[in-house]
C-alpha cells in the first residue's frame, strides 16, 4: 500500500502533503531511537517537513525529534522512493553545541557508550570514519577532535558535527554540551537561488542551512551545511507563497535568508 502511495506522490510531492507526512510520522512513531536496555526508546515527534531536496524526482522527510538523552540526533532524515520509505542512516543535528544541563540522560551512563579521540580531527567522509562501528551496530557522531559511540538496540545513526566549534580546542568528550532544540524547520528555495531547495532549521541560538545534492546509497548525505547565528529579532521561519525560506520577525514583517 505504501509502494503504490509513493509512485502516485513522486510525480509532485510538497511539503504539505498530509499523506507523506502521515506515512514518515507512523514510521518514525516506531523508531526505537534511544532503546537502551529494556526500553522501547520511542521519542516524542515534532514538526515534518517532506519535499525532493536533492532533485532526483523523490521527496525526503525531515523529522524533528525530542530526545531524552545526549547524543542522540534531533533530526531523522527519511527518502521515499519506488521501493518504499526508508530512513537513511545519516541523522542531523541544527545548531550549536550548548553548555550541558540537567534536561538530559547521558548514554555513558547506561554504560553503553564511549569517546574517542580522532587523530587528525573530525571528517566530514563519514563512510571513510565510522565503516567499522556500523558494521558492530553502533551509532556515531563525529567531532573535529574526537567520536563518540554508543549501542542502541537495533536503531543506528551517523551524524557529522565535524563543522561545529567545540567548547574548548582540547575537548575530547561530550560530557560538557548539549545539542539545541529545533524549535522549527522549512524547506524551500532561499533569496539568490530560486531553483534549488533548501533544509533550514531554527534552534535558541542560530539558524542552520543544509544543502543537499545527493544521496548516496549506503544512507549519507553529500551535503554543504552554515550557520548562521539567530537575531534576537527572529521570531521564527516560514515558506512564503512563491516557495522562498523567510525569517519571520519579532515586528510581524519578514526577512529574506540568503545564500551563503
Amino acid at each position: 500500500m505504501i509502494v503504490a502511495m509513493l509512485l502516485l506522490m513522486q510525480s509532485a510531492v510538497s511539503p504539505a502533503d498530509s499523506a507523506a507526512i502521515a506515512a514518515v510520522r507512523a514510521e518514525a512513531e516506531q523508531e526505537p531511537v534511544e532503546a537502551f536496555g529494556e526500553a522501547t526508546g520511542h521519542v516524542s515527534i515534532g514538526s515534518i517537513e517532506v519535499a525532493d531536496v536533492d532533485g532526483d524526482g523523490y521527496p525526503e522527510a525531515f523529522v524533528a525529534i525530542e530526545p531524552r538523552y545526549q547524543q542522540t540526533p534531533t533530526v531523522l532524515v527519511y527518502s521515499f522512493s519506488a521501493h518504499g520509505l526508508r530512513r537513511l542512516r545519516e541523522a542531523l543535528v541544527p545548531g550549536r553545541l550548548v553548555p550541558a544541563s540537567e534536561k538530559f540522560l547521558s548514554p555513558h551512563g547506561e554504560r553503553v557508550a564511549v569517546d574517542m579521540g580522532v587523530a587528525n580531527g573530525g571528517s566530514g567522509d563519514l563512510t571513510r570514519v565510522v565503516p567499522l562501528a556500523v558494521e558492530q551496530g553502533l551509532s556515531v557522531i563525529t567531532y573535529r577532535t574526537f567520536m563518540h559511540a554508543d549501542n542502541r538496540n537495533h536503531f543506528i545513526t551517523v551524524v557529522d558535527l565535524s563543522y561545529l566549534p567545540l567548547p574548548t580546542t582540547d575537548t575530547r568528550t561530550c560530557a560538557s554540551f548539549d545539542f539545541e532544540t529545533v524549535e522549527a524547520m522549512a524547506v524551500g528555495s532561499l533569496s539568490g537561488d530560486a531553483k534549488r531547495r533548501y533544509l533550514v532549521a531554527l534552534t535558541p541560538t542560530a539558524i542552520t542551512v543544509y544543502r543537499i545534492d545527493r544521496i548516496k546509497d549506503e544512507g549519507y548525505l553529500e551535503k554543504r551545511v552554515w550557520l548562521i547565528p539567530r537575531p534576537e529579532t527572529v521570531a521564527g521561519i516560514e515558506k512564503a507563497a512563491w516557495g522562498e525560506v523567510e525569517l519571520r520577525l519579532r515586528d510581524g514583517t519578514t526577512a529574506p535568508l540568503g545564500v551563503k
